[in-house]
């Protein structure tokens, strides 16, 4: 798990057992099936919490003057929080993600940096935003705007994975060696070549190289041609 996700887990768990539902390795059968009851308890409660930032942090993203967005309807009737929102962790990278675009929207980079450095460690799809805020930012106010916000995102990340660095730096190279290396999951074009009996070697390492190459397209037009796309449409 991200490193954040992992902090998440373990306060469930620590909640858990002060609610006399100790989790742990050893424990009788009959007692590991009690805590798992209030262990997805727990979790159900923090993710709520994360959904209802989520929401509002939704809201300020598409404020006009005092009124506040309508666009955060969308996110909290969606049929795939219905579906996955209580047996997945990304509610918490998603909340954090939103809170730090929030405020960026309201012209605080340095904040949003943080806030956004702290939402990569809760997942990986934030860095992606970061990359994106980061080019929004240089293309349309310099460099020096860009790392008015890369910087801090980058030293919040930093800091966060010292410990574990220090720690065991091998799980932390595996963990992302790992999401980079993913292999075809379902709903994908490689899973769906393999179902047509052409399956691919490694489709998780040529996924990225496509994507990195494609960012870095992407990145070079929009610099050479002076576009200034808003931070919103970048993401």
């Amino acid at each position: 798990f991200s490193p954040l996700v992992g902090v998440a887990i373990l306060l469930a768990v620590r909640a858990a057992a002060l609610l006399g539902a100790p989790v742990g390795p050893g424990a009788p059968l009959q007692d590991q099936v009690d805590s798992s009851v209030a262990f997805f308890g727990i979790t159900v409660v923090g993710l709520f919490f994360c959904f209802l930032l989520l929401i509002a942090a939704t809201s300020r993203l598409g404020r006009r003057g005092r009124a506040q967005s309508w666009d955060a309807i969308l996110v909290a009737g969606s049929p795939i929080v219905f579906a996955v929102g209580l047996i997945s962790w990304d509610l918490l990278p998603l909340a954090i993600t939103a809170l730090g675009l929030a405020q960026y929207a309201r012209g605080r980079a340095l904040e949003s940096g943080i806030v956004l450095g702290l939402a990569a460690c809760a997942g990986t799809m934030p860095f992606a935003v970061i990359l994106a805020v980061t080019v929004a930012a240089g293309l349309r106010g310099g460099v020096r705007q860009a790392l008015t916000f890369a910087g801090p995102a980058a030293i919040t990340v930093a800091a966060v994975h010292l410990p574990l660095l220090l720690a065991d730096a091998g799980k932390v190279f595996g963990f992302y060696h790992q999401e980079i290396h993913k292999e075809a999951g379902y709903g994908s074009l490689w899973y769906l070549m393999s179902l047509l009996g052409r399956p691919l070697r490694h489709a998780g390492s040529l996924g990225f190289l496509f994507l990195a190459l494609f960012l870095a397209v992407l990145v070079a037009y929009l610099y050479v041609s002076r576009r200034r796309p808003r931070v919103g449409s970048l993401v």
